[in-house]
């Protein structure tokens, strides 16, 4: 999610240029409107205040997808990202890459698997 509606159609670029299905949204009350598995949530913020709120609504709305939480200076947020990861912002394509690759790494009874999920839809909420 980005409340930046420029940014956000960049950042869906990049997510499409990487493989994935990016659905993209502008705001928290939208996410009703999504409809099949989200396989990872992304938040992307400059402001990290923001994205905690965000990533709080996400959960609070019953999201339980892995969260990627993305700011430009990860040192400065809360304490939401809990099961999540953080990647700097503005994305840098490698490091995204490799955050969303860890991020869709199920985890399984006996620990966390080498093989990510198959599927790929990205929401990016901020």
């Amino acid at each position: 999610m980005n409340t930046d509606g420029q940014r956000l159609s960049n950042d869906e670029e990049l997510f499409a240029a990487l493989g994935y299905e990016p659905i993209g949204i502008t705001s928290p009350e939208t996410l009703d409107a999504i409809e099949g598995d989200i396989d990872v949530a992304v938040v992307a913020s400059f402001d990290p205040r923001l994205a905690d709120e965000l990533a709080a609504r996400l959960r609070i709305a019953g999201i339980t997808a892995p969260l990627l939480v993305a700011v430009p200076q990860p040192e400065f947020l809360g304490q939401v990202v809990q099961g999540g990861a953080v990647v700097r912002y503005p994305f840098q394509p490698a490091n995204l890459a490799h955050a969303l690759a860890l991020s869709l790494i199920p985890n399984t009874p006996e620990g966390t698997s080498t093989h990510p999920r198959v599927s790929s839809n990205v929401t990016i909420v901020a």
